[in-house]
């Protein structure tokens, strides 16, 4: 099951304006509306209506939750991707680099494989966290 955090003045809390578990890790996080908005619509996630869970004078933070579940694997070579993956950009180990996605997973880059492990130069990196996430 996913968890969706969506917080109103993330600068004073964490950055981030969404933030999404997984069972209870970690899955993913955005600054941007359209990074989220984008995530949303690449896996077709529906999720409740957000309701408050924390109400403090500078900070409000709802929750909403979704029955869908993600896979997030490795890849060490092209061909082990599945037939209807789409290749997309998205952060890997640190570096934004191309990834792949159907609707009920994720596939980043084995980070010792070079040959397929292609982080984008540094100011392409900053741009496009500025923009998408």
């Amino acid at each position: 099951m996913l968890s969706i955090s969506f917080t109103e003045n993330p600068e004073k809390f964490h950055g981030y304006r969404y933030v999404i578990t997984q069972n209870t890790m970690a899955f993913t996080a955005f600054r941007t509306d359209k990074g989220f908005n984008d995530f949303i619509a690449r896996h077709k996630i529906e999720y409740s209506e957000p309701c408050v869970v924390t109400d403090i004078y500078w900070f409000r933070n709802w929750h909403a939750f979704s029955e869908r579940t993600i896979q997030n694997q490795y890849f060490t070579d092209i061909n082990q991707l599945p037939p209807d993956a789409i290749k997309y950009k998205d952060l890997c180990n640190g570096s934004i680099v191309d990834c792949y996605y159907t609707e009920d997973a994720v596939y980043r880059p084995n980070p010792n494989k070079k040959d397929i492990y292609i982080p984008l130069s540094t100011p392409e990196h900053i741009i496009f966290c500025i923009i998408n996430l």
